[in-house]
């Protein structure tokens, strides 16, 4: 399966506004109109317009944060990983636990140490730590998501996902992940 960047973009804001833990990102007047509309969906139902309204909500809670992330992308490819290449993978630069701006492999970032204070419980390790969500629940869940910085693969978004499933993936277990697709080098 392969989708446009637009699309990805609705699907990560459709999973996002029904999460306790990241709705809290999305705000504006259409918001409960829309969730209420979407919110005995799958995404294979979502109407036209209501996918442009969701990527547009992506522009305004996401994207000045990531599209550092997205530029020379075209659109994803649906590929499933194990628990090793996601690890192998990098976190963004934001992730870093020490507040550096780093960019480092997500099995450091998953083994780094937990933060502490008011703010933890939203901290995807944290999160990661604390679900009751299988490989098996993982492998059929929602795709986490792979950008591009400067050539390399950048996790974007399913940090509590990615994280929980490299904590309890067998090495047969995949994961499903969207993988950029790179813009095609100009002559």
């Amino acid at each position: 399966m392969t989708i446009s960047v637009h699309e990805m973009k609705a699907r990560w804001v459709f999973t996002e506004i029904r999460s306790e833990r990241t709705s809290r990102f999305y705000q504006g007047p259409q918001l409960p109109v829309l969730h209420a509309r979407l919110k005995n969906l799958v995404f294979a139902d979502v109407a036209t317009q209501d996918r442009d309204a969701l990527a547009e909500m992506w522009e305004e809670a996401r994207g000045r944060y990531l599209y550092m992330y997205m530029e020379g992308v075209t659109g994803f490819v649906l590929e499933y990983w194990p628990a090793t290449q996601l690890g192998e993978i990098s976190a963004m630069s934001q992730m870093d636990p020490a507040g550096k701006g780093r960019f480092f492999p997500m099995l450091d970032y998953a083994k780094s140490p937990r933060p502490v204070g008011p703010d933890a419980e939203h901290d995807p390790r944290v999160v990661a730590d604390n679900s009751v969500l299988s490989s098996r629940d993982l492998q059929a869940g929602d795709p986490v998501t792979v950008g591009l910085y400067n050539g390399q693969h950048v996790l974007i978004d399913g940090y509590g996902r990615g994280v929980r499933f490299m904590q309890c993936a067998d090495a047969s277990d995949r994961v499903p992940v969207f993988a950029p697709i790179p813009a095609s080098p100009r002559n």
